[in-house]
């Protein structure tokens, strides 16, 4: 197997264990649901009630660390997909010499 291979099955090997651990965590509910009423009330409307700071702050520290393993999971599977850039074995050296051979043997010279 190639070395681009290895690290495609690895890499999808990681996307369906962590899709397979995400999903029981998407079935619950989320804390704190809210139920609406629909019907018609004479009464002022209540003011909004907001979130502690703290619950505000490690909702927030925990998005940004879900984004963030996500970003760099996309990062690796798009880097395992693409593979290198360009050839490693085209080097300045290994052009040089090739282009050098050819106009040799173009001119007759060995």
């Amino acid at each position: 197997m190639t070395h681009k291979r290895v690290i495609f099955l690895m890499l999808s090997a990681a996307l369906i264990l962590l899709g397979a651990l995400g999903a029981p965590a998407a079935a619950e509910e989320p804390q704190g649901a809210l139920e609406l009423q629909l019907k018609p009330s004479s009464k002022r409307p209540s003011a909004l009630v907001l979130p502690a700071a703290d619950i505000v702050q490690t909702d927030t520290e925990r998005a940004i660390r879900e984004i963030k393993a996500r970003e760099r999971l996309d990062r690796l599977v798009q880097e395992a997909v693409q593979g290198p850039r360009w050839r490693p074995d085209l080097t300045y050296d290994v052009v040089s010499g090739i282009q050098a051979r050819n106009i040799n043997s173009a001119l007759g010279r060995r």
